[in-house]
């Protein structure tokens, strides 16, 4: 809400909207949301209240598209990078019982959370309300400095701690989706750039990689007694509790979408699935559903068509929309089981990468 008011008295001091193709989108979405309400209320009148406040998370997306910010990337890796460096410094903290930790942990996580997760299991929750939500921003900031390692060219020194501790605070979190998340990703980033690469950003990906590989390796051994958790990823694999609560959940949204198919393509709204709504579990499942088919449809076919865009059909684009490409991939590994695309933090995260200045273009070498 703080960020919403600043944002407005922004724009009426500066009075200048600037309506952009990605403003318009979220413009789009917002008064769908809205019209979707109106909708449904002539099916269930008592189940619109949250279905309207559920706009807010959009709002401050909004308001930075069309306010005209815009950021430097150097000036964004500072930013980027001291919010790296306190999360680390909380986590460690956190996992290694140390008195100030508690301090962060009152104010970020629920007594729940807190005991289930830093309790039983030793999963750091850094600044964030749950090691899930810890893992996904963390993976963000992963991506985003592993990106910088391999094509940028300032602050090298930030930019390899910034990786470090990113990775560090993943590996506390013992956020399994997250792992998994920037294995992959990892290896698209590295794949496409021995592939497309200039030279320099070629030798960068094999020196990230024999790094990456280096340090979780050491980092893991070391503590493998206190990354239980994360252990379990390798022991049970698809078989574990976790997974197999997500496949029934899947099941149950279905049975209760099914009770009232006619509203499959303006979704649902967050009433009509009461508390299961805020514990989806899965991202594919809360847009298609909640939102309605044609929300999560649309969705998918503008992130596909910007990845196909950003690496197949690459000319003059700004360079650092590869960077967002990099993110949208790690988003759609990790919506599968967690939130990533409607986690507020993250949806702020990604619209300050649409507004970085930035002169360098890829270029289709073909």
């Amino acid at each position: 809400m703080l960020l919403i008011l600043v944002l407005i008295l922004f724009l009426i001091i500066d009075q200048r909207l600037v309506f952009t193709s990605f403003a318009k989108l979220t413009l789009g979405l917002v008064l769908f949301i809205w019209l979707s309400n109106l909708a449904r209320s002539l099916f269930f009148a008592d189940f619109i209240t949250r279905d309207y406040i559920e706009v807010i998370r959009y709002i401050p997306l909004l308001l930075l598209l069309i306010s005209g910010i815009h950021f430097g990337f150097d000036q964004l890796k500072r930013i980027f990078f001291i919010y790296v460096s306190i999360d680390l410094l909380v986590s460690m903290a956190q996992f290694l019982s140390l008195g100030f930790g508690n301090l962060f942990t009152a104010v970020y996580g629920s007594p729940f959370h807190v005991d289930a997760s830093l309790g039983i299991s030793l999963r750091a929750l850094g600044l964030s309300s749950g090691p899930g939500q810890h893992g996904a921003i963390m993976a963000f900031f992963y991506v985003f400095f592993l990106y910088d390692f391999h094509f940028g060219r300032s602050k090298r020194l930030i930019t390899i701690l910034g990786l470090i501790f990113s990775l560090l605070a993943i590996l506390l979190s013992q956020s399994q989706t997250s792992f998994i998340g920037i294995i992959a990703t990892t290896l698209f980033m590295i794949g496409y750039t021995l592939i497309n690469g200039q030279r320099t950003e070629k030798k960068n990906s094999i020196v990230a990689l024999t790094l990456l590989l280096i340090g979780g390796m050491a980092f893991l051994y070391v503590f493998l007694d206190e990354l239980r958790y994360l252990y379990t990823l390798v022991e049970l694999g698809l078989e574990r509790n976790s997974f197999q609560r997500r496949l029934a959940k899947s099941d149950v949204v279905w049975e209760m979408a099914l009770t009232f198919p006619s509203l499959l393509l303006i979704g649902y709204g967050k009433d009509f699935f009461g508390t299961l709504s805020t514990a989806m579990d899965n991202e594919y499942l809360y847009v298609f559903f909640i939102y309605g088919f044609v929300v999560g449809i649309v969705f998918l076919l503008i992130a596909l068509f910007f990845l196909v865009k950003v690496f197949f059909l690459n000319r003059e684009l700004p360079r650092h929309f590869l960077l967002v490409g990099f993110i949208i991939v790690l988003g759609l590994i990790l919506a599968y089981p967690a939130s990533f695309f409607t986690e507020p933090r993250i949806i702020i995260l990604l619209a300050s990468l649409f507004l970085l200045e930035e002169n360098a273009f890829i270029v289709d070498k073909d």
